[in-house]
This record gives C-alpha cells, sequence and structure tokens, in this order.
C-alpha cells in the first residue's frame, strides 16, 4: 500500500514537473515574442524618426537656401574670399550687359575686394518685398549691388525660389559722338539701343549764332546697369582712333572726330599770340582796336567783351605771362574747334609783383580762312 501510494505520488510530481516545464516554455515563448515585436518596433520608430528628421532637415535647408539674406550672405564670403566665380556659376541667371562677361566681372571683384569686409543692407529706394536690391559695401563704401526676381519654379518642398538677376554698380556713363564717330566700349561697338538722343545740339556750342558755323550736333549714347567703369573710345568711316575728352566735373565722355597734328600747333601758336594780346588789352595797354580782329564778330562775347571796361590792371610798371601751356585740342567739325591754355600773368609796379593764374578755353570758328574767337570762357 504504501509502495502503490508512493508511486502515485510520485508520478503525480513528474506530471506536475512536465507542466511547469510546458507552462515556462510557453513563458519563455511568449516573452521571446514580445522582446522580437518590441525591437522591430523600436527600430520602425527609430527608423520613422530618422527619415523624418532628414526630411525636416532638408526642409529647413530648403527654405533657408531661398531667403534673399542667406543668399546675400554667401554672395558676400564669396567675394571676401576672393572666390567670386562660384557666384556666377551657382546663379547662371546673372545678366550682364554686352561688354562685360562673368569671368571679367569675377576677376574684377576679386581683385579689388577680396580681404576686404564685404556687409549688404537693403538698397535704399529700390528694395521692394517682391523685388528685393540689396547694396554691397566693401570696408564700409558701396561699390556694387544684388538684384533678385521670384523664379517661376517654386522649391523641391515648394518654398518661393529667388533667382540673382544683376550684380552691377550705380555707373551710368553719358557718351557725346560727333558725326562720323562710331563709339565703342571695352573694344566693342556700342549697340545702338543704348542711343538716348539724336541730333542733340553742343551745349558748349550754344552761345555762337548758327548761321556763322556748320553747327555741329551730337548723339548720345547713355549706358548704365554696368559692374565695372568700361574704357571708351571710337572710330571714324575710315578706322581712325577718335579724340577722346572727359568732363572731370559730370564725367560724360565726348568722341570727336581725330585731327591733324599741324592743325593744333598752328592753333596753339595763335591761342599763344591771341593770349598775350589778350593780357594786353586786359591791362589797358592795347587798345579794342587792336585786339577786335582776333574775335568773331556778331557772336554775344564780341559785344560783351567791347563793352567790358578795361582798366583793372592800372598803375603797373610791366608784364609778361610765364609757364604757359595749351591742352585739350578738339575738333568739333572742320570749322570749329577749341582749345585750353593755362598761363600766369606777372603784373609789376615796382618792386611789387602780382601774379594771375589764368586757366581759359577759346572756341575758334574757322571765317573766311582765319580762325578767329567765338567764345572764351574762364575756367
Amino acid at each position: 500500500m504504501t509502495e502503490v501510494a508512493y508511486n502515485e505520488e510520485t508520478l503525480r510530481t513528474a506530471e506536475g514537473g512536465r507542466a511547469a516545464r510546458t507552462k515556462n516554455k510557453k513563458n519563455q515563448n511568449k516573452k521571446k515574442f514580445f522582446n522580437r515585436t518590441y525591437f522591430i518596433y523600436l527600430a520602425v520608430l527609430v527608423a520613422v524618426v530618422a527619415i523624418a528628421l532628414v526630411v525636416l532637415w532638408n526642409v529647413l535647408a530648403d527654405y533657408e537656401s531661398g531667403v534673399p539674406t542667406n543668399i546675400m550672405t554667401r554672395i558676400a564670403e564669396n567675394i571676401e574670399a576672393g572666390t567670386a566665380e562660384k557666384i556666377y556659376k551657382e546663379w547662371d541667371t546673372i545678366e550682364t550687359v554686352e561688354w562685360e562677361t562673368a569671368d571679367g566681372n569675377a576677376a574684377y571683384l576679386n581683385k579689388n575686394f577680396a580681404g576686404k569686409e564685404i556687409t549688404f543692407e537693403p538698397k535704399r529706394g529700390e528694395y521692394l518685398s517682391k523685388a528685393p536690391v540689396y547694396a554691397l559695401k566693401a570696408d564700409g563704401e558701396e561699390f556694387a549691388k544684388v538684384s533678385m526676381t521670384q523664379a517661376n519654379e517654386e522649391s523641391e518642398f515648394g518654398f518661393t525660389r529667388w533667382d540673382v538677376t544683376a550684380l552691377s554698380a550705380d555707373h551710368e556713363l553719358k557718351i557725346q559722338v560727333l558725326g562720323g564717330i562710331t563709339p565703342t566700349v571695352a573694344g566693342q561697338p556700342l549697340n545702338e539701343k543704348w542711343r538716348t538722343e539724336t541730333g542733340t545740339a553742343v551745349k558748349e556750342l550754344e552761345s555762337i549764332p548758327d548761321e556763322l558755323y556748320s553747327n555741329p550736333t551730337y548723339d548720345v549714347y547713355t549706358i548704365s546697369a554696368m559692374l565695372q567703369m568700361p574704357e571708351i573710345a571710337g572710330v571714324d568711316s575710315e578706322g581712325n582712333g577718335a579724340v577722346v575728352l572727359r568732363d572731370d566735373k559730370t564725367g560724360a565722355v565726348t568722341l570727336g572726330p581725330g585731327f591733324d597734328t599741324e592743325l593744333e600747333a598752328a592753333i596753339a601758336k595763335r591761342t599763344d599770340e591771341i593770349t598775350e594780346q589778350y593780357s594786353l588789352w586786359m591791362t589797358d595797354n592795347l587798345p579794342w582796336s587792336g585786339f577786335n580782329k582776333y574775335l568773331l564778330k556778331g557772336t554775344p562775347k564780341y559785344e560783351q567783351l567791347r563793352t567790358l571796361e578795361v582798366n583793372w590792371y592800372t598803375l603797373h610798371d610791366s608784364l609778361h605771362t610765364e609757364n604757359k601751356k595749351t591742352y585739350e585740342f578738339f575738333q568739333y567739325s572742320d570749322d570749329c574747334l577749341r582749345i585750353n591754355v593755362y598761363y600766369e600773368l606777372c603784373v609789376y609796379r615796382g618792386s611789387q609783383e602780382t601774379r594771375y593764374k589764368t586757366d581759359l578755353t577759346l572756341y575758334y570758328v574757322l571765317d573766311k580762312g582765319v580762325w578767329k574767337v567765338a567764345d572764351l570762357i574762364t575756367n
């Protein structure tokens, strides 16, 4: 009896052990399944977050790259670093005038502004939110401006894109061209689209009556939108170089026909003679009848000088001129030209010297084969 009971108890214990092991195995299988599912979920979650971060980064980068101020920062950094060519590579939408090139402008920027502190700010009077324009400054001095327009296509993520359309300066240059001259800019013939006036009267000759000479006229070209101030020249119909004069006050350039050096020498000699006689007349050492033969009758200047009191330098013993030189000879036409002359008139009273520095422009008109003064301007 005892043995049978023992066997039954042993059997129950064995069956209980098997049941416990089976339960433990099931629990372990459940735990492994849970762990596997958890890690898969966690991996998927990490992947989703990583993808979201990458997308967010790309979205932010896409947005930042299109902000006008960020565009300006990249432009300023490239100029400062001497790598302006990268600007023209990144924004091939930058337009240049026909006599400038991207490579030439990049070289100009690198040469003149690399190493300086480049800053920018909205261009006063030109900036619009829909068409931003920024002023570029080098060490605080404005040297160029950047213009942008909204691109036709949006960015990858739907943000507004901006095209850089111009990197230029506020240069505007007026070129006055006498008949028969073809203007050139940086060695290239200037396109007719830049012509703003035709048959314009020569302003400095306006006081001379039309009937006294051929009354030459200008064509006026006004160029702008360039980054650099270009070299201006010209040629006539035979390929001869034009004479180039630049007005120091206005910056305007005048192109006239080439001239005969013999004529220039003859006019310089005549100017020397006339200024000597002018000095004598102005100091009351020469009568009007001795001076007026050099002047063209019928002009306002003739009448003005005829009625002018000339006893300004009285009570003197002697006088002479020194340091005389002629310059800027310019021929408007076959019968009209000008020349500048500088000299010092030295007037003596005893041992006292009074020195008058004199700078004149003489406008000549050919009258019956003789060059006469049609106007005389004190500079």
